[in-house]
């Protein structure tokens, strides 16, 4: 049979470096995209925020607002005559009410709108920072076990060892930050959109209770408690925007691409 030439272990060694260093370089790409996304994730964090402030502030107002409006309501037909009064009749809102309403309404109806929209910010944005932290950490795996095969040639010198040793600590480093760096992200945006989904709600809740009473309806005694809850929230203030840190240096995987030569004798003795 006939014999395959055997790849010299040099070339193998060669071979194996250049593989981790067009990895590391790739990686760096993906790295960088990756702290870009987060980075505006952050900033739309501290939109929402203020977005939520506001929010809270609006819900709050146009629950005492109508919480008003019910009680002049109900004060007013107390005082009407009795022979004017029909218990089966529907009475709407008078009309100077009905205005202070209708402008309570459209803004809760903006409000709505505005909270879907960052609702969808938030989930679009996350989606695409877990697929570039995926492309990322697989390109540290790429590198690591690149890393791993040189280690397991038996004619590196100790200098060339504690080179790639070195290295492969420094990809494994870099794999358990950005790990944890994508769990501290997670719940940043489990809090966002608990707090985005919380204020839709209660955002849908207030309106079905004007569109109720405008239409000549009871407030329902659930439909009273919220607008209650709600009147007398305190809205948290927003936090100062917080400056950007990049994050610590990650493994220096362009140092792959150094390729690691074995000594002139060695590859002398090689040919």
């Amino acid at each position: 049979p006939r014999i395959q030439p055997r790849m010299p272990r040099f070339v193998a060694l060669l071979l194996a470096s250049f593989v981790a260093g067009v990895a590391g370089l790739v990686t760096e790409g993906s790295r960088a995209a990756v702290h870009a996304t987060q980075s505006d994730e952050e900033d739309l964090s501290v939109n929402i925020e203020a977005e939520v402030f506001d929010a809270e502030q609006h819900l709050s107002k146009a629950s005492a607002a109508i919480l008003e409006v019910v009680a002049q309501a109900h004060d007013a037909a107390d005082a009407a005559p009795k022979a004017s009064r029909r218990p089966h009749h529907r009475s709407k809102p008078q009309q100077t009410w009905r205005q202070q309403l209708l402008k309570q309404h459209r803004t809760l109806q903006k409000l709505l709108s505005k909270l879907k929209k960052d609702g969808n910010k938030i989930k679009l944005m996350d989606a695409r920072r877990k697929a570039q932290a995926k492309r990322y950490v697989d390109g540290l795996t790429q590198s690591l076990q690149s890393e791993q095969k040189i280690l397991k040639d038996t004619n590196l010198t100790a200098s060339q060892r504690a080179i790639v040793e070195n290295r492969t600590r420094s990809i494994e480093e870099e794999i358990k930050f950005w790990s944890r760096s994508q769990e501290q992200q997670q719940g940043k945006v489990h809090s966002d959109l608990k707090a985005t989904n919380g204020l839709m709600s209660g955002t849908k809740a207030v309106i079905e209770a004007y569109e109720a009473f405008m239409a000549g309806d009871k407030l329902t005694p659930d439909q009273a408690k919220q607008l209650k809850q709600w009147s007398h929230v305190l809205p948290r203030a927003p936090k100062t925007p917080a400056t950007h840190h990049a994050p610590p240096p990650a493994a220096d995987l362009k140092a792959s691409i150094v390729k690691l030569r074995p000594p002139a004798a060695q590859l002398n003795n090689n040919k």
